[in-house]
């Protein structure tokens, strides 16, 4: 978590992110950089979603999509969505509506 490496830790939608995202968000972590001394890596896009369907905007509907389209593994997103709302997260009920509503919009099933 960012608390571990003395990173300002980041809020979205009111929940801290660490709460958002899977303990095993680092399995899907994506090289973006390999240098002689440095590695940098991304969140996958399972977390992406997630992160973006948290925060519930308009202008996060196409990101969303588009990340959908990239064939990430929807069942992650949906059971991530489901454990939050169990635990009542807030906000988790709303971002499990925005990602169902939009992965019906496209024809797909999580």
């Amino acid at each position: 978590p960012a608390f571990t490496h003395g990173l300002t830790p980041v809020v979205l939608s009111g929940v801290l992110i660490d709460k958002i995202i899977s303990k095993d968000y680092a399995d899907r972590l994506v090289l973006i950089y390999k240098g002689k001394h440095l590695e940098l890596c991304a969140l996958g896009k399972e977390e992406l979603i997630l992160m973006k369907c948290f925060a519930g905007r308009e202008k996060d509907i196409p990101h969303v999509r588009a990340l959908i389209k990239k064939n990430p593994d929807l069942k992650i997103v949906d059971k991530r969505l489901e454990e939050l709302m169990n635990k009542r997260i807030p906000q988790a009920s709303k971002a499990a509506d925005f990602f169902d509503d939009i992965c019906s919009q496209l024809g797909v099933a999580p």
